[in-house]
């Protein structure tokens, strides 16, 4: 079955996949090697008693498609990510959920770090290390569910709907599955088939669009990408596609001189990604590109026009190519005083030396403070 949960609807459809293996008939093992899985999959207490726990830095560095990963079924790593989200949502009475939270919503922003980790948990990799271990061995939480008083009811649950999947709700969730897992054509099949029946879902034109995207194919690409947002489709990548697509054909023909946009070029960019900034999730490439599109334009953006790129740092303060986009904007601007506390987070937050340069010799080209 295909299921997609929007608000209080749940979308279902029937797909069928000849490659479904259940895990009777196959698993991974321990070292994460094809096998039968085990009869039993103890919890995390049992599983981590007598082992070695992975030190935080080899944790994180542990990729979703890393075979750890995909051992779920007794795996080391697996049980102590099991721990560790244990902990962090209900352990000790709940009192870590907070920190727990920002640290996942950061990690969508920021590669992890320790000093990341020290930032929300106010513990080193060492302590954590530490502090799994002693909730393994005593594991104090906090019971999330529904109770019931003494004599009373389970409250009723909301209502929800269930309804059958439209032809092109089945035909973008299998596509999207199928180009994810590398099986392109499968994938252009699934998407292309409502279509050809008439089928003009925008969330499938966007899908159509990103497809023919990653495949290369450009024209396809504009046409179900321009499509979609024309018609409105919730889909945040769509737009950025579109915007780097004319702004690449901006580029190649410039209006103004010194390979400058035109206010129009300009404006053509930065409309999708003005909108791709109120969809969720949040993507610091379209910062970048509005930042890039300023940089072009003949146009000398105000303090009011660069807010948007300094809300996109505040998303994302530990992309040093956004902060330093960002700050050579308020340059030009003549902003000094906002460049100056950019670059100096630069600065914090950049690791490689060539990037610390970077921010360096635009902080060097800054009036002396008087």
């Amino acid at each position: 079955m295909a299921m997609e949960v929007t608000n209080t609807t749940i979308i279902v459809g029937k797909v069928e996949n000849p490659n479904t293996i259940s895990a009777e008939q196959g698993g991974l093992n321990d070292a994460g090697i094809s096998g039968t899985a085990p009869a039993e999959d103890r919890d995390f207490n049992a599983a981590l008693a007598k082992r070695r726990l992975l030190g935080m830095d080899e944790f994180f560095a542990v990729t979703h498609d890393a075979p750890e990963a995909n051992n779920v079924l007794g795996g080391t790593w697996a049980k102590q990510a099991y721990a560790f989200v244990h902990w962090g949502l209900y352990g000790d009475q709940g009192k870590h959920q907070k920190a727990f939270i920002t640290f996942l919503r950061r990690l969508d922003r920021e590669p992890a770090s320790e000093a990341l980790f020290k930032e929300c948990f106010k513990q080193s990799y060492k302590d954590m290390l530490f502090t799994i271990r002693g909730y393994v061995e005593f594991t104090n939480y906090k019971i999330a569910g529904v109770q019931a008083g003494k004599g009373e009811k389970l409250p009723t649950p909301p209502p929800f709907e269930l309804r059958e999947a439209t032809e092109a709700e089945v035909g973008r969730i299998k596509g999207d599955a199928l180009r994810l897992a590398g099986h392109v054509a499968a994938a252009r099949t699934a998407m292309t088939t409502p279509y050809i029946r008439g089928e003009r879902d925008p969330q499938l034109l966007a899908a159509i669009g990103l497809l023919e995207r990653a495949a290369n194919d450009d024209g396809r690409a504009r046409k179900f990408l321009e499509a979609a947002a024309q018609a409105k489709a919730a889909r945040p990548r769509a737009y950025l596609e579109l915007a780097k697509m004319r702004f690449a054909e901006a580029a190649a023909k410039p209006a103004e001189t010194q390979a400058r946009f035109s206010a129009e070029q300009t404006v053509a960019v930065l409309t999708p990604l003005f909108t791709a900034r109120t969809q969720t999730p949040p993507l610091a490439e379209v910062y970048e590109l509005i930042a890039e599109a300023w940089a072009r334009s003949i146009i000398i953006p105000g303090a009011d026009h660069l807010g948007v790129l300094d809300e996109g740092v505040r998303f994302f303060p530990r992309t040093t190519a956004l902060v330093y986009a960002t700050a050579a904007q308020k340059v030009r601007a003549g902003l000094v005083a906002d460049a100056r506390s950019l670059i100096d987070l630069g600065l914090r937050v950049a690791t490689e030396a060539e990037t610390r340069r970077k921010f360096e010799t635009l902080k060097a080209s800054l009036p002396a403070v008087k």
